[in-house]
């Protein structure tokens, strides 16, 4: 994905060390946990070992509203580009994509439906604030600045 998108989906350095270890998860019984018939049995110590200087040296409590922009609203912001590049034709076949390939919640009617249920404007102003804290994964896509601007939604 970096080879393809550069620092949009930049991988961060724990998972560039994480991809050189033989901590590989369900598959080889090791990963951020340990697993025993398939199922998670506990926290993974090693991992911290195999980590090693990639881990920061404090950890930093976000609050939850933040952990839910970042993780959303990149996807939100990358669903934006591929309607913008024609690689889907509509709104409804990336709710679609979300919710039978990822398992994004149905009662929230997909992705982009939840992206209108906040307001394309709200949807812009954070985005404008991750990009400022973050860099370059979070800038807005030019579709949500000119839908932002239109006072429309994906829909």
């Amino acid at each position: 994905m970096n080879d393809a998108f550069g620092e949009r989906l930049a991988l961060p350095p724990t998972m560039s060390a994480l991809a050189k270890t033989e901590l590989l998860g369900r598959k080889g019984g090791r990963g951020f946990y340990t697993y025993e018939n398939g199922r998670e049995k506990e926290v993974n110590g090693e991992i911290y070992t195999s980590l090693g200087a990639t881990l920061p040296a404090e950890r930093k409590e976000l609050p939850e509203q933040d952990i839910l922009d970042r993780a959303l609203l990149a996807m939100v912001n990358e669903a934006a580009r591929v309607l913008e590049d024609g690689i889907v034709q509509s709104a409804g076949d990336v709710d679609l994509g979300m919710i039978t390939g990822t398992g994004f919640p149905p009662f929230r009617g997909g992705l982009l439906r939840w992206a209108d249920a906040i307001g394309m404007q709200q949807v812009l102003r954070r985005l404008e604030e991750l990009h400022a804290q973050h860099g370059a994964r979070f800038e807005p896509a030019p579709l949500i600045r000119e839908r932002a601007a239109a006072g429309r939604g994906f829909y």
